[in-house]
């Protein structure tokens, strides 16, 4: 058989349109993919600091604060400044420092935790209850928590007072006959 000329040009070109049309079609997957990802991460920025809740990302061992929102600089009345570089320690949030080592526990025993009431100090010193739900999280194939603090200290005065009003009179303040 007898390959002519045109034959050779004609594969030849072929074969160069299909190698030029695969890595156009990988290069068009490939943006598609990390667009999503881009928009990915912005919505999760976006949810993450808009949340009036305090939210905190810290590593596992040490409790070094990777990340924070603005819900929790208003929570604890820390600057931006304040939480940088620092570990959860380091700013001494904890009322009972023993509180922290019952979360990593609870966190470590069940990988996530969900309203775990404890008691946080905020940078004027002033005790706030706190009900947290955290998860444990890898990145860059290390062990992370994320974590998101709701004050509700005024919620457990409530109770308490609806508690006292329930077993005392009201006008006189002793105990009622329910008591």
């Amino acid at each position: 058989m007898v390959i002519s000329l045109f034959q050779i040009i004609s594969f030849t070109g072929a074969f160069i349109a299909n190698i030029i049309v695969t890595f156009t079609f990988i290069i068009m997957v490939n943006e598609r993919v990390s667009s999503d990802i881009r928009s990915a991460k912005e919505q999760f920025e976006q949810i993450f600091n808009l949340s009036p809740d305090a939210s905190l990302i810290t590593t596992l061992p040490d409790g070094k604060i990777v990340n924070f929102n603005l819900g929790f600089l208003n929570f604890t009345g820390f600057s931006q400044e304040d939480v940088q570089n620092k570990s959860v320690l380091d700013l001494n949030l904890y009322e009972n420092p023993a509180d922290r080592e019952k979360l990593l526990e609870e966190i470590t025993a069940n990988q996530s935790i969900d309203d775990f009431e404890l008691n946080f100090r905020n940078k004027d010193k002033e005790i706030r209850i706190c009900a947290m739900s955290a998860k444990i999280i890898q990145m860059n194939n290390t062990p992370h928590i994320i974590s998101i603090i709701r004050d509700i200290t005024n919620r457990k005065k409530n109770e308490e007072a609806v508690l006292y009003l329930s077993y005392h009179d009201q006008l006189t303040g002793l105990y009622n006959r329910r008591f």
